[in-house]
């Protein structure tokens, strides 16, 4: 590669020739008193101030006639970064759980008012009062093949109420501290409850075309049969105007 170009492209070679140039041409003005030129014919002597330039030029350290690097220029201030976003509520997964709803324990299917805090007897009066209107009822309803609203006459109205008196019945003798009539009692009306289930199924199934309406009318008359095993495990002291009721 040509010197030219070698000294084009490294900006220190250059400076080092013009350090070397300078202090030649200040030797040559110790000497003769006259400026040398570069192609070797004196000029003029040398006046004070351009010789102590040159004499500058010629010590001035290396770092002082590099170049001025791109990186070593001022840079403007930078903003402060951002502060990082908060973090997500957490998810429902593993180790977290949200309690947005409260949990049912029983779900009751049907609806009734009746009480949870009456005597025995007061139940059994509840019972008696509405099963003549809800037998004729159910009666009717197979017989004119209604099928879906005697479905839905065992979930509401007084039919409702009875089932309900008849699953406090237990719960009310366990108060009187009663064990034996509670436990039995609970067994009686889990039977009851089984057979009032059957029945929707019966009605269901027929509603449907799926089952004989003669299944419709066998389910009620165990219904039937059940609600007289239920009152019959039922203590009578309790029914009376004794100490009991």
């Amino acid at each position: 590669m040509p010197i030219c170009a070698t000294r084009a492209m490294c900006p220190s070679i250059r400076l080092a020739s013009a350090r070397r140039s300078a202090s030649c041409w200040v030797r040559a003005s110790a000497s003769s008193g006259h400026e040398p030129s570069p192609s070797g014919r004196p000029h003029a002597t040398l006046s004070v101030a351009k010789r102590d330039l040159l004499l500058m030029a010629a010590a001035a350290p290396a770092m002082m006639l590099r170049p001025v690097l791109a990186d070593e220029v001022a840079q403007p201030a930078q903003p402060a970064p951002a502060p990082p976003p908060p973090p997500p509520p957490p998810m429902a997964g593993a180790g977290v759980q949200l309690m947005d709803e409260p949990v049912a324990l029983f779900q009751y299917q049907w609806t009734s008012e009746v009480a949870p805090n009456l005597r025995v007897k007061a139940y059994h009066a509840i019972i008696f009062q509405a099963r003549p209107a809800c037998w004729q009822r159910i009666a009717q309803a197979i017989q004119n093949s209604r099928y879906t609203e005697l479905e839905q006459d065992l979930k509401e109205g007084q039919f409702a109420d009875l089932r309900q008196a008849a699953m406090y019945i237990p719960w009310a003798l366990l108060q009187r501290d009663d064990f034996t009539a509670a436990t039995d009692a609970r067994k009686a009306y889990n039977e009851f409850n089984a057979h009032i289930q059957d029945l929707q199924s019966a009605a269901l199934a027929a509603a449907a075309g799926d089952a004989d309406p003669q299944r419709v009318q066998q389910s009620f008359i165990l219904m039937s049969a059940s609600l007289d095993g239920f009152l019959a495990a039922v203590p009578s002291t309790y029914l009376g105007n004794g100490p009991k009721a």
